[in-house]
Parts: C-alpha cells; structure tokens; sequence
C-alpha cells in the first residue's frame, strides 16, 4: 500500500463499506420485505434495532480486529492482510451479483470471484482515488440501517403504531375454545362422496356429528402471514399487512378481551395486544380462576435467548443469499417456514451402538441395547417438540364454575403443516435428507414418487391431528366444558401435490388442494350437527362465531355471519396468492372450476392411499410396483441375484434394537445406496416381507433412498431389514438384493 501507511480507522470504514455492500444490503432487503420473520419469533423494537447495529458493525470490527493484532507484531504484515481482506469482501460482492445473472457453480464462481476481488484489491492498494471512493461508500451502512428501520415493512414493529381496538359487551358466559390448524385442505379429511373418512378420521367424523361443518368453506389467502390473522378478525388481506395487532386492531381476541378470560397460543402471529394477553400459552394452573387479568407469562424468552436464536436463523438466511446454488442444496430450506430452520433434519440421533454382525441373542444383552437406544432417541418430550403446542394446550384447559369470567383457549396450531414427523399413533420418526425429498422452496420438482411420499407422510399427520382433536374432546368432557362451550375448528390454508408446482401458491390447478379449509362450529348443547352446503370463506369465522356468541363486532368485518338466515354464501372463489408483499395479487375461480378441482383432488387421493374403508392399506403402498407390497420375500424375491451397489442407513441403531413403548418409531428408512446411479425403483422387506417401495433420488451427488414403513412392520430388538432393487425381466419382476 502506499505511504503513508493508511490509518486503522479508514481501513475499518473500507471494511466497513465492502461488508455493507456484500452481506448487509441483500439481507436487509430481504428481511424488510419479510418482516413476518420478526413477527413469528416476537421480537422486540430493541431487538430489531439491536440486530441491525450488530450485523452492520460486529463482523467489520472483528476483521479490524483481527488487522490491529497482526499490527503488533508485524505493520507491514497487518497492510497485506487488510488487502486479503478487501480481496475477500469484494469476492464475496461479486458472488451475489454473477449468481443472480448467471446459472454457473461453485466451482466456476468462486475462482472466478476471488480473481476480481484479488484485482480489485491491487487496483486499491495502487490507486489514491480509488481508496477515497471507498472511503464514500463508508456512508452506506448508516443509509441501508436507516431504510431497514424506517422505510421497509420492519418499520411497524420498531415505531409500533398507535392501535386501539374496542372490546363487544358479551352478556353470557360461555366458554369459547378454538383451534386453527395451518397448512390443512379438507380434502384431506374426505371421501369421494364429500363425507369425512370416519375410519381414518374417528374424531374428526364425532365432532362433526355434533357440530356445524361448513362443508364448502374456502380460504382467502394462500400465505399464513395473511391467511392466519384472516380467520381470526374476519379482514381481507392487505399487501402491507403483518400479523400484527396494529394492523388488525379488531379481532377475536380485542372483541372478547373485556369480558374473557384470554389464553392464547400465537406462534407465528402476535394478534393479542399485550394487554389482553400476557400470558402467551395455556394456562397453567387453576388459582385465580375468577381473576379478571389473564395470566402472566414465566416463560418469555430474555433478550440473549431471543438474539440467540435470530443469530442461529440469520446465518443460515446469510448463507443462502451467498453461496452459488449447489452448495445451497446442502443447507436448510428457509422458504418453508418462518424460523428455527436450523432444527430441519436435526433430528436427535443415537450415539452409535456396535452394529451386530448377526441377529442378537435373546436376553440381557439384547434388553440392555434396547435401553440404551431408549435413552438416546426421542424421549416423550421431545416428541412433543415437533408438536409442542397441542398437548399444553389440552392439559392447560380447565373446569369452568361460572363465576367471573369464561374462559377463551385459542390455539394456532402449526400442524398437519410440514415437517411432517408424526404418525398417528402419535410417535416420531426421523427426517430424510433432505427433509423432504422432491421439495425446495416450497416448490415441488418432477420427481412424481418423492411428491407422492410427501403426500403421504401429510396425511399420516393428519392422522395424529385427528388423534390430538380426540384428545382435545376428552379433556373438554372432563372438565365439563363440553356441553357448555362453543368449539370452533378452522385453518388459515391447504397445501398442494403436484409435480413442478408450487406448494402454496394458488393456481387453476392447485385451487382445489389449497383453497379448501376445514371449518366446524360446535354449539353450546348442542346434540346434532348438520353439514351447511353454502359457500363460506375465512372472513366469515369472526363474524360467525359473534352471531353463535350473541353479540355484535365494534366495527364491521368484511365477512358475515355463516349461521344467519339470511347468509347465502359467495360466488366464486376468490383468493389473495400472498407468497410474499411483493407477490400480491387477488385470483379469482368460478364455483364450478373449483369443485371440479376439488373432487379430482379427492378421487386421486382415494386412488393412491384408498380410505379407512376401501382398501386401507395404499396408505403405506406408495411408489412403483406397489403391488409387491406385503408379498413374503421369500415368494416376491424367487431368482433374485445380488448387486454390487451396497446399501448406507441414516440411522442403523435404530432398527437394531427397538421397544413399542417408545415415543419414536423406525418407520422412516433413509439411506444412501452406494455403486448406484439414476432412478431406480427400491423395495424393502422387513422381518421377511416386504413392507414400501420407493424410487432413488439425487442429492449432492448420492443416490438416496426414503421408505415409509408401517410400525406393525417393526418388533422389539433386532429388527432384519433388506433393500432390493426392483428390475422388470419380461413381463414379470425381479428382486435383486442390495448388500448392506
């Protein structure tokens, strides 16, 4: 560099600039428009202010750091790391825009990055002029902070805003539960013939013999951000919006506040002003029943647990924005939800047990591997993890004497929504990788079996949400609440298979998986239900539940009441594609398009997993040759060979050593097959027959594999499990046995 020797505080304001340019600019735009991601995590105006300062100056100050430690020892040294360093940052600059213009990997992108930043750090280090324009853009940072605060979406939350709502005079006193679920078509709970599938979905079919099901209910808003606060304050969506209070100042809670007692559970939205609700899950315990404040919350996070956690997602959003696309394949998805994306496919896995050469001998020996794998995979809690809401909420209910203030448990629940982990029984099992074979971005690619397994594990939650609801009704029928209360079930959206599509963004095609949500009102006394055939829409909830309760909104909704006489329902289908502020735009479908959609949704999901009544079985049948399953192998593999390509389990311990008692299942078989490329088709047999099959999949260069195996397959301890390939020779198949 030239003398002389340049001040540490002008390569701080460089590093400054470059750091600014590279990372803060892109991920500040992005989060501005995204501001739900503040939202969903509760953060705070300080913790927002705080994330903004500390991102724009922690990283810079620690590489200046890292220049005047080197200073000590050697200044000439400290001018050629400075210049490694602004070759970096102007390396990394240059990634995020090449990545943008052109489809090029890592292995062309980063040479031909570092080039640039290795040149224009030597045209830095001889040209006056051009350290001085540096020295310009050291203004930046301050000017991308400012915009972030002040001008994005983020800056409701850092201003807040000025937001009153007016409570209703409520005179009765009945108790209001209500749970919305997320991600969740009522197709999935049909039958062809438009009627619940009561054998798989028991509870769901009992609740809706005693209450009104709205049958033809549709939302209005394909995105939770819009779609959640939609079900509960009856407004239509607006692009600026966030689940915010002050943007929807009336709504259920604001409406019942003054005379509830309010127990909310919001995990993505904070709708229920402070105020109203301080405690933020199900109450806890029964003293104070006639209070007239709602519980206070022992929970919260503290400041360092919540920039804990914004820091742990933040990297990863970071890396996203600059790493070339293959290498982005290798990290969490981001798109599919609004936090903790490090958790996606950090499943817990047991530490390595000695892998038996043969089946172990009965006894002591195989009782104690059992323990131990006990120990180490899932736990009861940490089952309830993946659904940590639902069994709070429940135990958190109780009785109701009639003095003071009713109760209202409200509970959003981000289930059957992905990751899908659960089965019915209600047990665990693990993730593939990547979680969700043939979806990125929440869109699907061609890979027709991997969108089909999604499919299917969607419905086998749904199965447990099922199983939760039977709960739920239990719990209300012990604490006497049952007869007493108004029970609302509703969802914000549904959620589309298709190949090559979208997952949650509304088309022509997909109007039919993600337009319908289930929507259920159970009266107080009542003893019958009746399925309603008007058209409803998710605006018309609150209003709904205001008629049911006997009172009237302080403001008007942009809905109406689906019990009045008078109600006649919509016309066509009309919803709002939300995938983001900037993507915003209403779609409207005729009623006939619609239900054409809808029925053909309904009739290929009987045709691929059957019903509770026909053909229960197809639920676990799904992939090629789905006729091999529950064949013997001893029949279906007749002439079999072996091939070379051997066979990697993602979690081996499990099937060696595994007790019914469990909360975790070894139902999700993953692995690798090494020798192997292409798609080809898999089966995998069990304890001697054979249970799924499956086709391979690509990732990062591995042929993987992802069974779905039912829990009957399985028996305690050791458990003998082989993979085949399956090979047509003529017009019959072949099982050519895979080494593992």
């Amino acid at each position: 560099m030239s003398e002389p020797r340049q001040s540490a505080w002008l390569n701080g304001a460089h590093l400054l600039a470059l750091w600014a340019f590279a990372l803060v600019q892109p991920l500040f735009d992005l989060l501005g428009r995204n501001a739900d991601f503040f939202v969903a995590r509760g953060s705070t105006s300080g913790d927002i202010v705080a994330f903004a300062l500390a991102v724009t100056l922690l990283p810079p100050a620690l590489l200046l750091g890292i220049e005047l430690l080197v200073g000590l020892v050697s200044p000439a040294v400290r001018d050629w790391v400075h210049l490694a360093l602004v070759a970096l940052l102007v390396a990394l600059v240059f990634v995020g825009f090449a990545k943008k213009a052109v489809d090029a990997s890592s292995a062309v992108l980063f040479p031909v990055s570092l080039a640039v930043g290795i040149g224009a750090a030597a045209w830095y280090r001889e040209e006056a002029v051009v350290r001085r324009f540096a020295t310009v853009l050291a203004a930046a940072p301050a000017l991308f902070v400012f915009l972030f605060l002040f001008t994005s979406p983020v800056q409701k939350l850092v201003t807040g805003g000025e937001a009153r709502a007016e409570s209703a005079r409520v005179d009765g006193k009945v108790p209001v539960i209500m749970v919305s679920f997320d991600e969740f078509p009522t197709t999935s709970l049909l039958r062809p013939d438009g009627t619940i599938d009561a054998q798989r979905y028991p509870n769901f079919a009992r609740f809706a013999r005693q209450a009104v099901w709205f049958r033809n209910t549709t939302t209005v808003a394909d995105g939770t951000r819009w779609a959640t606060p939609i079900v509960i304050s009856g407004q239509l969506p607006e692009r600026d919006a966030l689940p915010t209070f002050q943007d929807y100042s009336q709504n259920l809670f604001t409406a019942l506040g003054g005379g509830y007692r309010l127990h909310v559970t919001e995990p993505v939205t904070r709708l229920c002003p402070k105020e109203l609700c301080a405690d933020t899950g199900p109450r806890q315990s029964e003293a104070a029943e006639t209070a007239d404040e709602g519980d206070a919350d022992t929970r919260d996070e503290s400041f360092g647990e919540r920039m804990e956690s914004l820091v742990s997602d933040v990297s990863i959003v970071s890396a996203h924005l600059m790493l070339p696309d293959d290498l982005r394949e290798r990290l969490p998805s981001v798109s599919e939800q609004l936090g903790d994306f490090a958790a996606e496919g950090k499943r817990k896995a047991p530490a390595a047990l000695p892998r038996p050469a043969r089946r172990p001998r009965p006894g002591r020996e195989r009782r104690a591997a059992e323990r131990r794998l006990t120990e180490l995979i899932p736990t009861a809690k940490e089952a309830e993890q993946v659904a940590p809401a639902f069994p709070g909420f429940i135990s958190g209910i109780r009785p109701y004497s009639g003095r003071g203030k009713p109760p209202l448990y409200f509970l959003h629940v981000l289930l059957p929504h992905h990751p899908w982990r659960l089965l019915p029984s209600g047990r665990v099992y693990g993730e593939s990788v990547p979680p969700n074979p043939g979806l990125r971005d929440n869109v699907w690619n061609a890979d027709e079996q991997a969108v089909l397994q999604g499919w299917q594990r969607h419905l086998l939650q749904v199965g447990y949400v099922d199983r939760a609801l039977g709960q739920l009704m239990a719990r209300l029928r012990a604490t006497g609440l049952w007869d007493r209360s108004l029970v609302v079930l509703a969802a914000d959206h549904g959620v589309a298979f298709n190949p090559s599509s979208s997952r949650r963004t509304v088309t022509a095609r997909s109007v039919g998986s993600i337009a319908p949500v289930p929507f259920f009102v159970k009266l107080p006394g009542a003893r019958a239900g009746r399925v309603v055939e008007h058209h409803v829409e998710t605006i018309d909830v609150l209003p709904t539940i205001a008629d049911a309760l006997d009172f009237e909104l302080p403001e008007r909704a942009d809905g109406s009441s689906a019990l009045a006489d008078d109600f006649r329902g919509h016309e066509g289908v009309r919803v709002w594609s939300t995938t983001s502020a900037a993507h915003f735009e209403r779609r409207q479908y005729s009623w006939s398009h619609f239900a054409a959609r809808r029925a053909e949704v309904v009739a290929r999901q009987a045709t691929l997993f059957g019903t509770g009544a026909r053909n229960p079985g197809l639920l676990w049948a799904v992939g090629p040759h789905r006729e091999l399953v529950g064949r013997p192998v001893a029949v279906a593999a007749r002439g079999a060979g072996v091939s070379r390509s051997r066979v990697r389990y993602d979690r081996p311990e499990e099937l060696e050593a595994w007790t019914p008692a469990a909360r975790w299942t070894p139902s999700h078989v993953t692995g690798v097959v090494d020798g192997m490329t292409g798609g080809r088709n898999l089966a995998i047999a069990v304890n001697g027959r054979i249970r799924a099959v499956a086709r391979t999949y690509s990732f990062v260069g591995d042929a993987r594999f992802s069974f779905m195996v039912p829990e009957y397959a399985f028996r305690a301890g050791y458990n003998d499990v082989r993979v085949f390939e399956v090979r047509r020779v003529g017009r019959r198949l072949q099982l050519v046995s895979l080494r593992g």
